[in-house]
């Protein structure tokens, strides 16, 4: 079962910092959510918009700005934006790892990186992020990412399966024991986002989830 940090201990520190990152695994998480943009010099960092501008002390988009320049930016308690080569050498051997991807053109690049790893789920809205990647390198576990209901479940469980997508992860109120069980049924595992809440995620785990993730991670140590 992943119990995961969304951003990592994103509630307590700054998120997708490797501060946040070593704080969820501290505090009970066996994994981590992260999110990657690529910048204008061709590097892949970990932050969550495409403008720094939310999560940071600078203005601008990502993909205007190179890696010397993003280095320079707080991203909050001191911390720098991270590129995804630091996590993922951190991360080897200690957590397992769901990397988002927030937009297409990373995929060669990234794979390059993730270079197969067990430990790590390539994690994306856009389906044809997935197919990409699992043609670039078939050892990348993916999952896919949806928001709202799926109005047609066979269909849409059926479409992972030709994507040879692994996992699926919805928004918590849109996964069910039905979808759960119809997902089981085709091999596929299924993840919930995001519960802050004890009860809300011991509910949902006793659905059958194959994982859950908080901006909390010490919650999962109660459940």
């Amino acid at each position: 079962m992943l119990l995961v940090g969304h951003r990592g201990a994103s509630a307590y520190e700054p998120e997708n910092t490797l501060r946040s990152f070593r704080k969820a695994v501290e505090l009970g998480a066996n994994s981590v959510e992260l999110d990657i943009h690529g910048t204008k010099d061709g590097e892949i960092v970990v932050i969550h918009d495409p403008k720094v501008n939310r999560t940071t002390n600078g203005k601008g988009k990502v993909c205007n700005m190179t890696l010397p320049e993003i280095r320079k930016l707080d991203a909050g308690l001191g911390e720098p934006i991270p590129t995804l080569k630091e996590v993922v050498r951190w991360a080897d051997g200690k957590t397992t790892l769901l990397v988002e991807f927030k937009e297409a053109g990373l995929e060669a690049r990234a794979a390059r990186i993730l270079d197969g790893r067990p430990k790590i789920l390539a994690i994306s809205f856009f389906p044809t992020v997935l197919e990409e990647l699992k043609r670039i390198d078939p050892r990348i576990t993916t999952c896919l990412l949806f928001e709202s209901k799926p109005s047609h479940l066979d269909e849409f469980l059926t479409s992972c399966l030709e994507l040879k997508i692994s996992w699926i992860m919805g928004r918590s109120r849109h996964v069910n024991r039905k979808l759960i069980e119809r997902a089981h049924e085709k091999g596929l595992k299924v993840l919930a986002w995001t519960l802050d809440r004890p009860k809300s995620i011991a509910k949902k785990l006793a659905l059958g989830l194959d994982g859950v993730t908080s901006n909390k991670p010490d919650l999962f140590q109660s459940i």
